[in-house]
């Protein structure tokens, strides 16, 4: 994963926030159980052929790609290329909220650091609907009438662009 400043080096530019943890279910290979990647500076993604080291990056780009037709997926991205209400793709990320957080009602503290949630659900191919966190609703809840960070361009601004190594 590399940095994503939106005016480069430039003083004013936005410093992305930390991803601290990727969750995933129903994508791809990756089951109903969801998959959790607990991230640090550096990550590397080690298995055999079929582990779901692709789906795993896959995963974080279509979140990368919020409002944009690189983040709709396909229906080969489904849990066996069949859409199902019994299972639809997740994806959520934890993001450490270091610089600029936005309303405390998205942050949520965890081992001393301010954490926004966010998540995205796929009901069909195409544009997945994105979710955040919301302390402030019954003690929280995902909301998905207003987002942290505001629109997807300005989210995405927020969190480090992946960086695939081969």
């Amino acid at each position: 994963v590399k940095k994503n400043t939106t005016k480069g080096d430039d003083e004013g530019a936005i410093e992305p926030g930390r991803v601290k943890r990727l969750i995933i279910s129903n994508f791809r290979g990756i089951g109903r159980q969801p998959v959790t990647i607990d991230l640090d500076k550096i990550v590397v993604l080690v298995g055999p052929n079929n582990a779901g080291k692709s789906s795993i990056l896959r995963a974080y780009e279509a979140i990368m790609q919020d409002g944009s037709k690189d983040g709709h997926l396909t229906l080969d991205d489904f849990p066996n290329a069949t859409i199902s209400s019994d299972y639809f793709p997740t994806i959520e990320v934890h993001t450490v909220a270091t610089e600029s957080p936005p309303s405390s009602k998205w942050v949520t503290e965890e081992d001393g650091e301010g954490i926004v949630k966010e998540r995205w659900v796929w009901k069909s191919p195409g544009a997945g609907k994105r979710q955040g966190w919301n302390n402030q609703i019954s003690g929280g809840d995902w909301d998905d009438t207003s987002f942290p960070w505001g629109p997807a361009n300005i989210a995405n601004a927020r969190r480090p662009q992946p960086h695939w190594v081969k």
